[in-house]
């Protein structure tokens, strides 16, 4: 009867005696907190070519939101840096003057030589004041082409270079920018740079250089004309469009140029993968800087995307590697607002509502619009008694935007006042899945609107999605037009492309949704690092790949012991993380996160436990941890 209790027994002391399985150890980070790395000058971006007049376009209330959202520390990203372009006129060899009043030049403050001016770029300065009022207090300014009349094309557009006898009146130039900015506006230039990307020739301000003609502006005119005028500003060079610092080399390599040369700046396009040590700057202890960079070659297909966290995740990646693999003192995506929809720019301005617009509030809504329909076109009349706003909306009718190109064939209001045609009112924005709307010439810029072989006398070419809003006029009492195909689809071969649906509102087509800006999440995911790693912060050695998926980046503030920890989880699953700080100890953090559903979104305080802190990582988030430390 004792002997199964026995057998018992001894089976388990031998359990005990065994080695146990145990629980996998969570994967761990380590943040060395007196391993320091380089000094971070800070994360911004670009309101140039006119984008900071689309954003004054906006509604005061709404302008202000947007501000917050890029700059305030407390309801937005606080981006620290923004980059400025140097007016040059926008004059082309013909006289003329490229693009538009919301996507082209900046006035020049020298129209010709000994002439100066000092309006015409009201917009970037109003910027420049509203985001120093948030705490964003570096301006950086470039150059995409000097004067036409410096220019061997004698344009600012399609390449050309700096006439040699030139060289020492451009130096004059950027010193008087520097010094006009500060007399007549009251704005202090952090630095200024010669010439965004030197090999680069198109349809909008551009200049060529070579590497030897940045040596040549710098040696022999930059700096005895910067000394003579005392611009004390730091001089960029190089903005190459990929992340290379070839043309400021020769430069950097002079021993009389290169003293001059504050910071090397690059673009971070391609090559392949936009980022990587740039081992001249690096050996020399110049500041880095990553410039400009959207849309990169090696973003998936979502790169841009309809506002996914996948983007944001990608560019909390890319910004991760500046800092880490190449060693950036900081970091500018291109546009920080813009008129274009998902494309370049952290937050669209005035480019239509944020919202989706609800069918059911229409106050007409035409059926399917293809090739087959009659006229390809319909007649509209509406209603428009007590209204005070107008929508035009054009709607992908099958879901696909191919060859939607669609006309507002003669619109007018209609009513006790007479008749009003709408092209002569200025509308509150405009948006268009292809380019812009037009008045008077199609959606491709070409002269008339013609709508099944008939020319309309006036009108607004679009293409769908498109949505158009204005402000009515009293006295009014209808909205009529012809509304159909515009005949450039006969040109598409898809026999099926081409289908759309007109509806017009009287009111909000949003049903009270709708604001004059769209916020992309990838502002967050920049908001992750720029609202906390702040200017003179250090980076700080730490396990940059501590799991698959999972990245992480430290900064501190020497001066105070602040510091943030940024970690990136690309998984689709959550991720246990144990983070220790080395040679120092923290009492608490507080995690800041944004993912599918958060916006750099404050979460709960978690206590450490002597000092280290094991966290759980939400899938595909980007979180930001912020305390405080002393030092062991």
């Amino acid at each position: 009867m004792n002997r199964p209790i026995a057998n018992i027994t001894l089976s388990a002391l031998v359990a005990l005696l065994l080695p146990q399985p145990t629980e996998a150890a969570d994967p761990s980070a380590t943040v060395k907190w007196k391993t320091e790395k380089q000094e971070i000058d800070g994360f911004g971006g670009s309101g140039s070519f006119r984008q900071a007049d689309n954003l004054m376009k906006l509604p005061p209330e709404a302008q202000q939101e947007v501000l917050d959202l890029l700059f305030s520390t407390t309801k937005g990203a606080g981006l620290t840096i923004l980059r400025n372009n140097i007016g040059d006129g926008g004059l082309t060899a013909e006289g003329k003057t490229w693009g538009k009043d919301d996507d082209g030049p900046i006035a020049t403050i020298e129209p010709k030589e000994g002439e100066w001016n000092w309006t015409g770029d009201e917009a970037q300065i109003f910027l420049m004041k509203e985001a120093k009022k948030r705490g964003c207090a570096t301006f950086i300014s470039a150059a995409w082409s000097p004067p036409a009349w410096m220019k061997t094309n004698n344009s600012v557009i399609n390449g050309g270079n700096l006439k040699k006898d030139k060289y020492r009146a451009y130096a004059e130039y950027l010193a008087e920018y520097v010094n006009g900015y500060k007399k007549h506006h009251g704005i202090d230039i952090h630095a200024v740079s010669p010439q965004n990307e030197p090999t680069f020739t198109g349809g909008y301000s551009c200049c060529q250089w070579s590497p030897e003609d940045f040596l040549e502006l710098t040696k022999n005119h930059i700096i005895p004309v910067f000394k003579e005028k005392n611009v004390a500003t730091k001089f960029m060079l190089g903005e190459h469009m990929f992340w290379d610092e070839g043309f400021a080399v020769p430069t950097l390599n002079d021993p009389v140029a290169g003293v001059r040369v504050d910071i090397v700046a690059a673009h971070g396009y391609g090559n392949p993968n936009g980022f990587g040590v740039l081992p001249v700057a690096t050996a020399k202890g110049k500041r880095i800087w990553e410039t400009e960079v959207y849309n990169n070659a090696d973003e998936s297909n979502n790169r841009e995307g309809k506002g996914t966290i996948e983007n944001a995740l990608y560019w909390a990646e890319y910004i991760h590697n500046h800092m880490t693999v190449s060693q950036a003192n900081a970091w500018l995506y291109w546009w920080c607002i813009a008129k274009y929809k998902f494309e370049g720019t952290l937050i669209t301005v005035g480019a239509g509502p944020d919202a989706p617009s609800d069918p059911k509030l229409a106050a007409f809504s035409s059926d399917l619009i293809t090739r087959q329909t009659p006229a390809r076109s319909i007649d509209i009349d509406v209603d428009i008694t007590n209204a005070s706003k107008l929508y035009l909306e054009v709607d992908v009718g099958d879901g696909r935007f191919n060859g939607d190109r669609a006309d507002w064939f003669e619109p007018r209001l209609v009513g006790p006042k007479g008749e009003l045609k709408l092209t002569e009112l200025k509308w509150n924005f405009a948006s268009a899945g292809y380019k812009s709307p037009m008045i008077n010439q199609n959606i491709d810029g070409e002269q008339g609107i013609l709508v099944n072989g008939v020319k309309a006398a006036y009108g607004i070419s679009t293409h769908a999605q498109s949505l158009i809003a204005y402000n009515l006029p009293p006295g009014y009492t209808r909205f009529k037009c012809k509304a159909g195909l515009d005949d450039l689809v006969l040109k598409e071969t898809d026999a099926d492309a081409s289908k759309v649906k007109f509806l017009v509102y009287t009111k909000d087509p949003t049903g009270g949704l709708w604001k004059p800006y769209i916020v992309y999440p990838r502002l967050f995911a920049v908001g992750n690092f720029s609202r906390f790693v702040r200017p003179g912060w250090l980076r700080m050695e730490a396990t940059v790949q501590p799991v698959p998926g999972v990245l992480v980046s430290a900064y501190k503030d020497k001066k105070t012991g602040d510091f943030a920890v940024v970690v990136i989880n690309k998984n689709a699953a959550e991720q246990a993380l144990a983070l220790t700080l080395e040679d120092a100890k923290s009492d608490s953090v507080t995690p800041y996160r944004t993912s599918k559903d958060e916006k750099l979104d404050k979460l709960a305080v978690i206590k450490l436990d002597g000092g280290n802190l094991t966290a759980k990582l939400a899938p595909q988030s980007v979180t930001t941890f912020v305390g405080k430390a002393k030092t062991n």
